[in-house]
């Protein structure tokens, strides 16, 4: 039996490999991930706070050491990456709902 997707991403964490955008992506598709802004400009794909914590716990490892490790994050970009999933998990937690916010149709501009 071959492993799942997710335990293979989490196989990569405790074997120390680099995780690229695409092998993220592969696994936890958009839905599952977020983007952080960084140093120097660009963008890199992150799993989900939670499933992050819970990749990191089963390696016994930190969520830091694993952003510094496998994503291959400088210190900056760790704390802004920790910085931006509080603030993702605060605003989602705000939510009553969990469901995406209402589109809000536009509104035409007074001349």
């Amino acid at each position: 039996m071959g492993l799942s997707p997710l335990h293979k991403l989490a196989q990569m964490i405790s074997a120390g490999e680099y995780i690229e955008d695409s092998d993220l992506l592969g696994v936890l598709g958009q839905d599952g991930t977020i983007v952080v802004p960084l140093k120097g400009g660009g963008e890199r794909h992150l799993p989900s706070g939670e499933i992050l914590s819970v990749l990191a716990d089963s390696a016994q490892l930190s969520v830091q050491q694993v952003l510094a490790r496998n994503f291959r994050m400088s210190p900056v970009e760790v704390e802004t990456a920790l910085s931006f999933m509080s603030l993702v998990q605060f605003v989602d937690e705000g939510r009553d709902d969990h469901k995406p916010a209402p589109e809000q149709p536009l509104q035409p501009l007074d001349s």
